[in-house]
């Protein structure tokens, strides 16, 4: 993965694929969840982002987020609100 960090980690980056979702109407396209683990904090949390999927280039994009340790109770409490109608 490339960061788009202007600095790099202090240590090695781990990533956990936790899971991928095509996206919507797309075949080029899939949103993927990814844990990072790092013990820079920087750099560490939970990676949301669109990857290309089309031949000849596959990887991510820079459409995404990151969200950090510190706010994982926060994302999770807001994801687990959604209602489904």
């Amino acid at each position: 993965m490339t960061w788009q960090h202007n600095k790099k980690p202090k240590s090695p980056v781990e990533e956990i694929e936790i899971g991928r979702i095509r996206k919507d109407g797309s075949k080029l396209y899939d949103i993927v969840i990814k844990k990072l683990k790092c013990d820079d904090p920087s750099f560490a949390g939970i990676d949301i982002r669109l990857y290309n999927t089309a031949e000849g280039w596959v990887g991510p994009t820079k459409a995404g987020v990151r969200i950090p340790p510190k706010n994982w109770v926060a994302f999770k409490e807001i994801i687990n609100s959604i209602q489904e109608e």
